[in-house]
């Protein structure tokens, strides 16, 4: 079953996409948007142009804020460009996530919370002697959205103020088999 890509307009266009934008030249009018970057912005009803001096692939940019545009090929020189791109053209931009590259004791601590059932109380934990947790182990309360079953699991019936360290699994199975740790 194939997903349709969401719609995009004027109002939504800049909230998390990519786009590939086509070189053309400003319209002859006020634009209907300026950035706080100083990006312009017009809105054509089928699509929308843009005239920035920020271009992923060009002049060391990399994205724009949550989105991630490029201008096809583009033979100008650095600074403001301008490029349109129809609204259909936009499709939902999801940032790679970053990994962590473990070593022994991120492996050790990783098998050590196994053998704990998948969290711990920070009493456990500081009476263990890990000493501070590695960036892959969340700290939560039994209703905090980074909470895992586990970290549930262990604080039910504890004191609501009772905080946990906890990992997903997959961050767990990655330390200990060596591999890049997910970021939680």
């Amino acid at each position: 079953m194939t997903q349709t890509p969401p719609a995009f307009s004027f109002d939504t266009f800049h909230h998390a996409t990519q786009a590939t934008f086509s070189p053309c030249t400003p319209p002859p009018r006020e634009p209907d948007h300026v950035s706080p970057s100083r990006s312009v912005y017009w809105d054509l009803g089928w699509g929308v142009v843009r005239s920035s001096d920020h271009w992923v692939g060009l002049d060391g940019c990399t994205h724009q804020a949550t989105c991630r545009w490029d201008l096809h090929n583009d033979p100008g020189p650095p600074g403001f460009r301008t490029g349109a791109c129809p609204y259909a053209g936009f499709l939902p931009y999801r940032p790679p996530r970053p990994t962590l590259v473990g070593g022994a004791r991120d492996a050790a601590i990783a098998a050590w919370f196994l053998e704990q059932g998948g969290a711990c109380t920070q009493g456990t934990w500081d009476a263990a002697g890990w000493g501070l947790p590695p960036a892959w182990v969340r700290k939560a309360w039994a209703t905090s959205p980074a909470a895992t079953a586990a970290a549930i699991r262990i604080l039910h019936g504890l004191p609501p103020q009772t905080k946990a360290l906890c990992a997903s699994e997959a961050a767990l199975q990655a330390a200990v088999r060596g591999h890049p740790i997910p970021w939680p």
